[in-house]
């Protein structure tokens, strides 16, 4: 359950690999399945779907890519763009980065908080709510830290499992794993715990608007790039 810090170098990749994914919001040229918009979308009387199956001249393509910059710039929220006064982590974000990192200090421990942006694609149920898988570490040093994994859903946090990394246990990794099963009377404890150090509904509700919101932003300007690509 080690963070991860890997970096694509643009976020095409993951786009192209979701494209057939249910997400509220998407990207631009791969449309959804089950998504509002039709799945041909029309530019100048330019069909993209004519565009990308009939190459006869790069015209209809430059007329697709136009059309999807449109329709990408309308699904970028720019309200989802503003971090509330209320939210208490730091955002470590890079572009073509395929994971939010977050992190905050809170009573002299560093908390630590990693949501990947391909569960975000997964997160939004038939029924209207969310739930996604999110790694949180409390840290007293660096060697000493406990880490949850947890899901979170639109209205609470569920601890999954939570492991204690200290120097004196590594050579017995079975004593530091715990299931919330295994403490039936801490779990409830465990949940106010991480609210008190930020990690609730709220705040990764945001975080998963936040990162719908990156993958369109940068969908965005990834088809820009394409465009300067195409015209010059």
């Amino acid at each position: 359950m080690a963070f991860s810090s890997s970096l694509t170098p643009t976020v095409a990749t993951l786009l192209s690999g979701q494209r057939n994914l249910h997400r509220h919001r998407g990207g631009a040229i791969f449309i959804p399945k089950n998504h509002n918009h039709p799945k041909i979308i029309s530019y100048n009387s330019i069909s993209v779907s004519a565009a990308l199956k009939c190459p006869i001249s790069d015209e209809p393509l430059f007329g697709a890519i136009e059309s999807s910059i449109k329709w990408s710039e309308e699904q970028i929220d720019k309200a989802g763009e503003v971090i509330p006064k209320s939210f208490p982590f730091q955002i470590n974000d890079k572009v073509g980065q395929t994971e939010i990192f977050l992190t905050r200090e809170y009573e002299g421990e560093t908390i630590k908080v990693e949501v990947k942006l391909c569960h975000i694609i997964r997160a939004k149920k038939d029924d209207g709510t969310i739930r996604f898988p999110v790694v949180v570490q409390v840290c007293k040093t660096n060697e000493i830290y406990l880490e949850f994994d947890i899901f979170a859903h639109s209205d609470e946090i569920v601890i999954e499992t939570f492991e204690l990394h200290h120097p004196d246990l590594v050579e017995k990794p079975a004593l530091n794993r715990f299931r919330q099963v295994g403490l039936p009377n801490a779990d409830e404890e465990f949940v106010e715990y991480l609210k008190r150090r930020g990690v609730d509904a709220s705040s990764m509700k945001f975080v998963y608007e936040y990162g719908l919101n990156k993958m369109d932003r940068e969908c965005n300007q990834l088809l820009y790039r394409l465009k300067d690509f195409l015209q010059t």
